[in-house]
């Protein structure tokens, strides 16, 4: 009985084995003297290789396109993800916009402060008083007026040193006239009172930013990319520089009209504002 059942078996095997061998001949013959070119022997196990290695292919070639850039169409985590990097994108921009706004503000005010002074100093001097009457009680009437008179000096000195700093730049009424801070360029962004405080040009390589007026240099502002020059002129006026430039300046300089305060040497673009008893006007009204 095992004897027969291994060589039923065998028998089955032998079976299959022959359908699966068994095939097809073809031959390739000229046309015209029937000579035989090529014979190719095809089977059926060749033909369920072949269709078999054809379907992973394809299982592969299309689990690939989905994943990539067929994504947007199949797959339906697609959109979620694009939209989720677009927010991530957003929010890394809005905090970018207000960081730049901060330090705007911050160095803004801060000009501000200085033109200013007087202000801050009488108020100085009052949380001076203030300060003192309560931490000590036993200080006398003569003590007290030698410290504000003291105050007062270094208020006066602080005073005169800022007036000949920004060569008497006290408002006078008077309008100034200027000369554009950089020529053969095209505005960008002009003047806005509420959203543009500047006129934004385009630069070239080896453009010059000139002094649209005499004057002499309040502040440099260093940041990462964009410096900022700050010039205060007569009669209350102060311009602004903003760009990624080369310096050709240093603070306290003195400047004339039309002098170069800083180039570049790449494709950029240029902020220039100007301000008056700290208000933004438009310079486009004042140049020549």
């Amino acid at each position: 009985m095992i004897i027969i059942n291994n060589l039923s078996t065998n028998t089955k095997y032998l079976r299959i084995k022959q359908k699966l061998t068994k095939g097809f001949l073809i031959n390739i013959r000229n046309e015209q003297d029937l000579s035989l070119i090529r014979a190719i022997k095809i089977n059926y196990l060749t033909i369920i290789s072949v269709f078999v290695g054809v379907f992973f292919l394809c299982m592969v070639i299309s689990f690939i396109a989905i994943r990539t850039f067929l994504a947007q169409w199949f797959d339906p985590q697609y959109i979620r993800q694009k939209q989720q990097h677009q927010v991530y994108l957003l929010h890394l921009k809005i905090d970018s916009l207000e960081r730049v706004q901060n330090q705007r503000d911050i160095y803004l005010n801060s000009i501000l402060s200085v033109l200013n002074n007087e202000k801050e100093a009488q108020k100085a001097l009052t949380d001076k008083q203030k300060e003192e009457s309560k931490t000590d009680t036993t200080i006398n009437s003569t003590q007290i007026l030698a410290q504000l008179a003291e105050l007062a000096e270094e208020e006066s000195g602080f005073r005169n040193d800022f007036e000949e700093k920004i060569s008497n730049s006290s408002s006078s009424g008077k309008n100034i006239v200027i000369q554009e801070p950089i020529t053969s360029s095209k505005i960008i962004k002009p003047f806005n009172n509420k959203t543009n405080w500047g006129i934004e040009y385009t630069t070239k390589p080896k453009s010059e930013i000139k002094s649209v007026a005499a004057g002499r240099v309040l502040a440099i502002n260093n940041g990462t990319k964009i410096i900022e020059i700050v010039v205060a002129h007569t009669d209350g006026y102060i311009s602004i520089y903003k760009g990624d430039f080369k310096l050709q300046v240093k603070n306290n300089q003195s400047l004339k009209a039309g002098q170069v305060l800083a180039n570049y040497d790449k494709e950029s673009s240029f902020v220039f504002q100007l301000w008056k008893n700290h208000k933004a006007v438009n310079p486009e009204n004042y140049y020549k």
